[in-house]
């Protein structure tokens, strides 16, 4: 039983980790014109990633919806070492069944700066996070698709922009994580709504069980996700 939970974590953690790597390039392209050539070996990551998952479209029909003309090549440039950046820090994260909630913390930042040279002053990120949570052990990129989500489907929609609020609590062996956002409610659904949160959803109770909890509510202008889950106080074997 222990073997089965720790396949179907694994198995988890790989496709977000594709779908992460497979609709984090057109973001980039958006930007490439002229200089798509600074791109071919992140492209040809891509597209292997999405054949090893049983899914070697994706990135045709990703570059085909998503690509703009009249690219800014330094900011193409800009986005490139960013990208790289992060993910040189997700390398080796298939390994671990769980890291310390810092260290996710550090790769939300470093996919936010990624996206910030997109959206500019347009994304407005707001953390309130207890010290006291920084240790909890977490499933590797358990949280960036929150953000994601947010920025996918509510600051990408909104002309002026808006906000991302993170807050992370912990209190009695517990921690609580919300994550709350501002968009546009009459903005038509896209394509792979939901995917993500799908999956933080299965990741949690995979990983918990009945431990955890998973919530989304939606008021007004603002979407929120919050989730609860316990504070463990070392990382578990996978």
């Amino acid at each position: 039983m222990i073997k089965l939970r720790s396949l179907v974590f694994n198995l988890a953690f790989y496709v977000n980790l594709v779908v992460l790597m497979i609709l984090g390039l057109p973001m980039i392209l958006g930007y490439i014109g002229g200089t798509l050539a600074h791109l071919r070996p992140l492209v040809d990551t891509y597209r292997a990633a999405g054949e090893r998952a049983g899914h070697p479209d994706q990135l045709k029909v990703a570059l085909s919806t998503h690509f703009q003309a009249g690219a800014d090549p330094a900011k193409a440039r800009e986005m490139c070492v960013l990208l790289g950046d992060f993910l040189r820090r997700t390398l080796g994260l298939g390994e671990k069944s769980a890291i310390p909630l810092e260290e996710e913390l550090s790769l939300i930042r470093a996919f936010l700066a990624v996206e910030k040279v997109r959206f500019g002053a347009r994304i407005q990120m707001e953390e309130n996070i207890d010290k006291e949570a920084l240790s909890v052990p977490v499933p590797p990129l358990l949280l960036q698709p929150l953000i994601e989500n947010a920025v996918v489907h509510g600051i990408a929609n909104l002309v002026e922009g808006g906000y991302i609020r993170l807050g992370i609590h912990s209190h009695n062996g517990t921690v609580s994580i919300d994550v709350e956002n501002s968009f546009d409610p009459d903005a038509p659904a896209k394509r792979r709504s939901g995917v993500g949160l799908a999956n933080v959803r299965q990741r949690l109770q995979t990983r918990y069980g009945n431990l955890a909890s998973f919530a989304v509510k939606t008021e007004g202008d603002s979407f929120r996700v919050a989730l609860t889950l316990p504070a463990e106080i070392e990382v578990q074997p996978a």
